[in-house]
């Protein structure tokens, strides 16, 4: 599957997104690189972001030549239209609020607006029960999904109040299914559970904003964060067993990905604030795919 195939579903306009901007945070890889694919091929402005100006320049250049190439519409036929989409990216860490408030500005001052903003930047630490775990790597992952959302969400909202218009869409994983406990994963879940109540209050708060506030569970999917994940002992090694199962039987396609990062951009009717949207497997593509041995390996570019 090339990224062109997962990144465009069959559209009545090759181009919905054209005019609009799109930030993605942590998109030179994984399901934030799936999403950047999936943006562009629908015309918009993107502006990514990676912790290195090495996974920026790879990532753009890429992404600008995906933008260029033959694109195939409902019929199978070439699309005559050119796209309209331009790439750009800035380093950004998004636990510095500072560096976010910078990449939100840019973005105004390189495209005038800013239409929708994807806080999708997340680490995890190693794989283990809570005194396992390194104090520097739990405190990352709150400084990171937690603190950078919050900043992200912010930085965000500055820019399109006054415009009263605007989409931020915050990602949340394991810690935010019922009593789930999803065990060695201590701090990753607790920063989840907390942006999910965060959409909730952000999106009350600013309901009479015109900005849509929302919540996105791409579920399970094999990116660095699942498969790249070190064990601390051989209890948690055991235990991995089992999300390693679930990552090759039960794992969200990227095109259902793509398509739920579409739908959001588009800002449609069906796009609801304080909503949360879950991106679910396909039982049947993943069998299909396990048959024939054509698993899609980890999403990953240089950071």
């Amino acid at each position: 599957m090339t990224p062109a195939d997962r990144a465009v579903p069959p559209q009545a306009d090759p181009f919905p997104l054209k005019n609009r901007t799109v930030v993605i945070t942590g998109s030179t890889r994984g399901i934030g690189r799936i999403m950047a694919e999936a943006i562009v091929m629908a015309g918009a402005n993107l502006v990514v972001t990676a912790r290195t100006e090495a996974a920026i320049e790879v990532t753009v250049a890429e992404l600008r030549s995906l933008a260029e190439g033959p694109i195939q519409g409902q019929t199978q036929e070439p699309i005559q239209e050119q796209n309209p989409a331009q790439v750009w990216g800035q380093v950004c860490d998004v636990s510095q609020l500072e560096q976010v408030e910078a990449l939100a500005q840019a973005t105004i001052d390189r495209f005038g607006q800013l239409d929708v903003w994807f806080n999708n930047a997340a680490v995890t630490h190693a794989f283990g029960p809570v005194l396992d775990i390194p104090y520097s790597q739990w405190r990352q992952v709150i400084d990171t999904n937690i603190v950078g959302t919050y900043h992200g969400t912010i930085a965000a909202l500055k820019q399109m109040l006054p415009r009263e218009k605007g989409v931020i869409i915050n990602f949340l994983g394991a810690g935010t299914s019922g009593d789930v406990a999803n065990g060695y994963l201590s701090a990753y879940t607790a920063s989840k559970a907390a942006v999910q109540r965060f959409t909730q209050v952000a999106a009350d708060d600013y309901k009479q904003s015109g900005i849509k506030i929302c919540g996105l569970n791409p579920g399970l999917m094999p990116t660095d964060l699942t498969v790249k994940i070190e064990p601390v002992n051989e209890e948690a090694q055991r235990r991995l067993k089992f999300l390693r199962f679930g990552l090759r039987w039960f794992a969200t396609p990227p095109e259902n990905i793509a398509k739920m990062a579409l739908k959001l951009a588009t800002d449609g009717p069906q796009v609801k604030n304080g909503g949360f949207y879950r991106c679910l497997p396909d039982l049947r593509l993943n069998l299909q795919r396990g048959i024939q041995g054509s698993h899609l390996p980890t999403p990953s570019q240089p950071q």
